[in-house]
């Protein structure tokens, strides 16, 4: 996995609840969903769950 994935699930590992993987210059884009990678945790089914 590469470095953004490995440390997006540790921080969800160490109690964060989502992460948005995307270049700083997109990130006002991706607070709104338009562009990027978000994980967050399914708290219902116990796993992740990617959006792209």
């Amino acid at each position: 996995m590469g470095p953004n994935i490995e440390g997006s699930l540790q921080y969800l590992e160490a109690g964060g609840t989502s992460v948005i993987i995307t270049p700083p210059k997109c990130m006002p884009d991706a607070l709104y969903g338009l562009t990027g990678a978000r994980i967050t945790l399914d708290a219902q089914n116990s796993g992740l769950r990617l959006t792209a």
